[in-house]
């Protein structure tokens, strides 16, 4: 895949799985904490999907600016590589930017779709489904990053996933 290819590719796969993924730990996380909150009754099934669906342009849009600009500070600190500090970089931007994202997304979610909340428990849920949007994403995007490698770098090795490809020319040639 060449690099102007990988980008937008690889930003698309990692939303699209970031909201399917999150949306179900948010669903997991408020039954848990005692938030059922339709009005009227949908599938657990039917729910999960219409809420991944909803989110997956928005979590898309979200990761593109974060790439871009995680992409830009690494070049800016001319350490253009896929290190460590690349890697947080980009994943706390994403995490970030989805926090801050999740808490009109939430309190639309309860208006758009008559949650029997009050508004004070509205807010009070939002606050605690950004701060698990918070903890998840970031561990999501550092593991997605870890497998796939960050979108704006070239693969290490073709066919391998970015962890499992060696860094040094030692590893590549073989010698010791």
């Amino acid at each position: 895949m060449k690099l102007r290819h990988r980008l937008p590719m690889l930003v698309l796969l990692a939303g699209v799985l970031h909201a399917f993924v999150l949306v179900l730990v948010l669903h997991r996380g408020s039954a848990d904490l005692g938030h059922g909150g339709e009005a009227a009754y949908v599938s657990p099934v039917g729910h999960w999907l219409r809420d991944s669906v909803l989110y997956a342009p928005v979590a898309v849009a979200l990761l593109l600016v974060a790439t871009l600009l995680a992409r830009h500070v690494t070049a800016r600190w001319a350490r253009a590589d896929d290190g460590l500090g690349a890697v947080l970089l980009w994943a706390g931007l994403g995490s970030v930017a989805y926090a801050l994202a999740s808490v009109p997304g939430t309190i639309a979610h309860g208006a758009l779709f008559s949650s029997t909340h009050s508004e004070a428990t509205s807010v009070w849920q939002a606050g605690q489904q950004a701060i698990l949007t918070l903890r998840y994403s970031f561990a999501l995007l550092v593991a997605f990053a870890m497998v796939m490698g960050l979108p704006w770098m070239p693969p290490r090795r073709k066919g391998a996933p970015a962890a499992l490809s060696p860094r040094t020319p030692a590893a590549t040639t073989g010698d010791p």
